[in-house]
């Protein structure tokens, strides 16, 4: 499985026709399409598409610097190649987003290891109709329509759905903002709730998935 903090790989490396192969990432994101700061954070999937591993490559290292710098947002496919990248745009993204993509990423690739390194925008539109000048645009057609990609909402359960739900050893002790409150007080973590962050953020244990969560009490027990 690819290695990386930021992106979380959601299956494993599938081979597509032409000697390609793709893999399908997931990542946290606060930003639209439109490059607009949405009210809620939401997953976005993206597709990736390419000729060799990319543990063997930079890709990774240049797609996380890229959402860092907030340019992944309107990215639904990445065909990697040697020295360029082919970044397909949801079909939504308006023109001006496009200028504004093309200046993030000029920003990104200023900064990658690769010195040739370039980048080409296209509309998935244009895939799909066929009217791409992309040489391997079928494959990458392929590759949009058998996979979920866009914005996926998070759906986190509340308290109350689970409150009787406890596991053993995972409690969180929560800040106590003045004295004379109980210093030793603990609240047991709801599992479920643990099980959609670790979802999340690709965590695969719950050590470090539950410092995510600060529950506090406001008042005494009675």
């Amino acid at each position: 499985m690819t290695s990386s903090l930021i992106l979380r790989q959601e299956r494993n490396l599938e081979e597509t026709k032409d000697g390609f192969h793709q893999l399908v990432f997931s990542c946290l994101q606060w930003k639209s399409s439109n490059l607009e700061l949405m009210p809620q954070a939401a997953r976005q999937r993206f597709a990736v598409m390419c000729s060799q591993p990319l543990d063997d490559s930079l890709v990774i290292e240049t797609l996380e610097r890229a959402h860092i710098h907030g340019a992944m947002s309107a990215v639904k496919l990445i065909a990697a190649h040697k020295d360029a990248l082919y970044l397909f745009l949801c079909s939504d993204v308006a023109s001006n987003t496009v200028r504004s993509l093309e200046n993030l990423w000029s920003s990104v690739i200023s900064m990658d290891r690769n010195g040739r390194l370039s980048a080409t925008f296209a509309s998935e539109d244009e895939v799909y109709s066929g009217r791409s000048d992309y040489p391997f645009w079928s494959v990458a057609r392929d590759i949009l329509k058998s996979n979920v990609l866009g914005f996926v909402r998070y759906e986190l359960p509340t308290i109350s759905m689970c409150s009787n739900e406890i596991f053993e050893e995972d409690y969180f002790v929560p800040y106590l903002p003045h004295q004379g409150m109980i210093h030793s007080v603990f609240k047991p973590i709801c599992h479920t709730i643990m099980q959609s962050i670790n979802s999340m953020m690709g965590h695969t244990t719950y050590q470090t998935a539950k410092y995510y969560l600060l529950l506090g009490d406001t008042k005494k027990d009675t």
